[in-house]
């Protein structure tokens, strides 16, 4: 197994697993907005082009949501 280690401050350590990057925080792995799951319709994919960051995508899937609700709604 390769592994590369770097201390970037007291609380911040990164790791390099096989190849990934680990991010720790005071010694626990950190795991928050890694990975987004999600269903995607196939007419939807353009309204996600150019998504830089998994906040973005968050972001852009809960506006979607809010106006699909929204004319559900207006019905």
């Amino acid at each position: 197994m390769y592994l590369r280690e770097f201390k970037v401050n007291n609380l911040i350590t990164l790791e390099l697993f096989n190849g990934k990057t680990v991010i720790f925080v005071d010694g626990e792995e950190f795991k928050h907005c890694k990975a987004i799951l999600f269903k995607n319709p196939i007419n939807k994919i353009t309204y996600l082009k150019n998504v830089e960051s998994i906040d973005e995508l968050a972001e852009r899937m809960y506006i979607l949501l809010l106006k699909q609700q929204l004319s559900y709604l207006n019905l």
